[in-house]
């Protein structure tokens, strides 16, 4: 009875644990941006721009649209995260969206964030690959 009693203690404060480890900083990882259409441009976008690529966010739907500028065997990735406030240096959600589809093209990728969290992001290249970031634009924010 007592050993009983201590596995399922145990088992409790674990799994509580384990909920309290996962629920902490969400983390979306690494996704493709494969909608050639999105929802169209509109001046409602705040974007970050590098030679090579260029990220827009428009808050209306939590649209991203990925930029690939140039055709040279690298992909655009937009690499964002999310907080609570534009001051709250604490990281609630992140990711990179990656457009893999070559240079030339733009990518569309919609998300779902909490209304009026903060969206942190970069336009950066990468090789898809390798999930390898090579250089990012200086970050860029909104409100979502």
């Amino acid at each position: 009875m007592f050993k009983s009693r201590m596995l399922t203690i145990f088992g409790t404060v674990a799994a509580a644990t384990m909920l309290t480890v996962t629920t902490a900083s969400a983390t979306d990882g690494h996704e493709k941006a494969t909608d050639p259409v999105g929802i169209g441009w509109s001046n409602d976008f705040g974007c970050a721009e590098a030679t090579e690529a260029r990220v827009c966010f428009h808050d209306a739907g939590d649209w991203w649209s990925i930029e690939d500028r140039m055709t040279d065997g690298h992909s655009a990735v937009v690499k964002w995260r999310t907080s609570e406030t534009e001051t709250d240096t604490a990281t609630k959600r992140s990711g990179y969206i990656w457009n893999t589809s070559g240079g030339g093209t733009t990518r569309w990728k919609n998300k779902d964030y909490p209304e009026l969290d903060a969206v942190w992001y970069y336009a950066c290249i990468g090789d898809w690959d390798t999930k390898h970031i090579i250089s990012c634009s200086s970050l860029q924010s909104g409100m979502a």
